[in-house]
């Protein structure tokens, strides 16, 4: 069985923050893991009932993968926003990353109120 890209990402992080090696880190792990493997299942079992009316954006991790933009467009009727961040699931939420997508949650959030 092949491991999953965020599995091994997860792994990675964790082994490279010492401050997880205790034993409530090492609960947290277990925690995250148990997680990472539910939203895996949900994400792989799921299937919407109907197309969404409202607006879907995707924000992705240049360094997590190729998404099927056309599965994505299937499951919506506007056209779907993609955003690309330089990075993985973990550095896009460190700086100079994280600058980058507090605006673009601020695009977003603008257009909305416009």
């Amino acid at each position: 069985m092949e491991i999953c890209e965020d599995y091994k990402q997860t792994r990675f992080f964790f082994q490279k923050n010492s401050s997880y090696n205790n034993k409530k880190g090492k609960k947290e792990l277990v925690n995250y893991i148990n997680t990472l493997r539910t939203f895996t299942h949900a994400a792989a079992t799921y299937t919407p009932e109907r197309k969404l009316s409202s607006a879907i954006y995707h924000l992705g991790a240049s360094q997590s993968g190729e998404i099927e933009r056309l599965e994505w467009q299937r499951y919506s009727c506007a056209k779907i926003k993609y955003f690309q961040l330089s990075g993985d699931h973990f550095s896009i939420l460190k700086s100079p990353e994280i600058k980058k997508l507090s605006r673009i949650f601020d695009e977003i959030l603008i257009s909305k109120i416009k």
